[in-house]
């Protein structure tokens, strides 16, 4: 199933699927993540900080908010 891990949508339905689909979350593994496009900090464009943001940090946070 494809999921935006930034995305709380994208991630209560792809939990709400796994649930459908095996009864329940035995275990969790909240891994995704980018690189910074190959910038240097001092380069890199704020939105492309943000973009890495949602996703290696906020990503997990939802993951956790809708598997608990």
């Amino acid at each position: 199933m494809r999921c935006d891990v930034s995305s709380e949508e994208d991630v209560a339905a792809s939990v709400a699927a796994a649930v459908d689909t095996y009864g329940g979350l035995d275990l969790a593994h909240n891994n995704a993540g980018i690189v910074g496009a190959g910038y240097a900090v001092a380069e890199m464009p704020t939105e492309i900080w943000r973009r890495g943001i949602d996703i290696m940090l906020t990503g997990v946070f939802l993951g956790m908010k809708h598997q608990i």
